[in-house]
């Protein structure tokens, strides 16, 4: 995501400014300061909010308004508004989106979380870490990923068994959080050893990432067969773990 600023994007005309833009695999969403909503691209299960499922290859209004700001996943799009509710649209297989009974598509609905301050989007599930450090979760979690210490799919926001979060990153099928101590704590899938711990066991309770210390920023995608993780550290450097089939971790190797 870019958050701040001064951007400018091709075909986005308006007086507001950008504020934020966010991305997943097939498309886009841009909230200007008016706290309106720019998208483009994919829109098979009406994830860009606007009443239709027609791929938008131009920005267009997305019907929603008083947008903070949003987070995409694949196939789904969930924003926080100015007065703290959050919204939903897009494909709710496996309840990605939290809200119950939504089925899927359109409209935007109010998803039933509030006090959100990060929302991560990953494959079918999604995150959100709550003002107070908590994290409420949704969706799959055929691997343990929601880190409740289940493997039962969230058709509704439950709390995961995690506190003390800064930021939180939703991979495929595992996911990573930030605590506020700079360590990290993963979580589901560790195929690769991107849990951090020094094994390919996977986790259904969040594990401390021995192997991630003195961290200020996580980064990774929920995109599928995304198991790798990369951490800006406090120092300025930058380190990786999990995958590196196509070079990702910039080791050289």
């Amino acid at each position: 995501d870019f958050v701040g600023g001064e951007m400018t994007l091709k075909g986005v005309t308006t007086g507001a400014s950008i504020v934020q833009v966010a991305t997943s695999s097939m498309h886009t969403m841009v909230v200007l300061s008016d706290g309106t909503v720019k998208a483009a691209g994919r829109n098979y299960y009406g994830q860009l909010g606007i009443n239709n499922t027609t791929q938008k290859n131009s920005w267009v209004t997305s019907n929603i308004t008083g947008v903070s700001h949003v987070a995409l996943g694949y196939e789904f799009s969930i924003a926080v508004l100015n007065d703290g509710t959050v919204q939903a649209v897009g494909d709710n297989s496996y309840g990605r989106t939290g809200v119950q009974n939504y089925g899927d598509g359109l409209p935007w609905r109010v998803s039933p979380v509030t006090g959100v301050s990060e929302l991560s989007l990953g494959d079918a599930a999604s995150f959100a870490v709550l003002i107070d450090g908590t994290v409420k979760v949704a969706g799959k979690n055929n691997k343990g990923q929601l880190g409740d210490g289940t493997t039962t799919t969230r058709y509704s926001w439950v709390t995961s068994n995690i506190t003390g979060v800064s930021q939180i990153e939703a991979g495929f099928y595992w996911s990573a959080a930030l605590m506020n101590d700079g360590t990290v704590k993963a979580v589901g899938n560790n195929n690769y050893g991107q849990i951090g711990d020094g094994t390919n066991t996977n986790r259904a309770t969040w594990t401390t990432s021995s192997l991630l210390t003195g961290v200020s920023q996580l980064s990774t995608m929920g995109a599928a067969d995304n198991t790798h993780i990369i951490a800006l550290m406090n120092d300025g450097t930058v380190k990786g773990l999990g995958n590196n089939n196509y070079g990702q971790l910039g080791n050289g190797t």
